[in-house]
């Protein structure tokens, strides 16, 4: 990586981020923030189901990621509330 950042367990130290981004303009910043909020939402779009699964546990991470058929979705299912007396 250019920088002299080394890759340690696909993460970044505070340090390195933090000697990455200094002296970036105000311009660069909102550029790369609208880049990356771009990126995430399009990578959840593409694998949400995946994305949930990982987060609950559920997943197991040696294969790829596939792209999912659109319709898939996890559907919760919805409990009327009870009616107080």
């Amino acid at each position: 990586m250019s920088g002299g950042i080394e890759r340690r367990d696909h993460a970044l130290e505070d340090e390195d981020v933090e000697r990455v981004i200094e002296g970036w303009t105000a311009a660069e910043v909102l550029a790369i923030h609208d880049f990356l909020q771009g990126l995430c939402e399009r990578l959840w779009g593409r694998h949400e189901t995946v994305l949930i699964e990982h987060l609950l546990g559920l997943d197991e991470l040696d294969g790829p990621l596939e792209r999912p058929a659109r319709s898939a979705n996890l559907e919760l299912a919805l409990e009327e509330p009870e009616q107080p007396f």
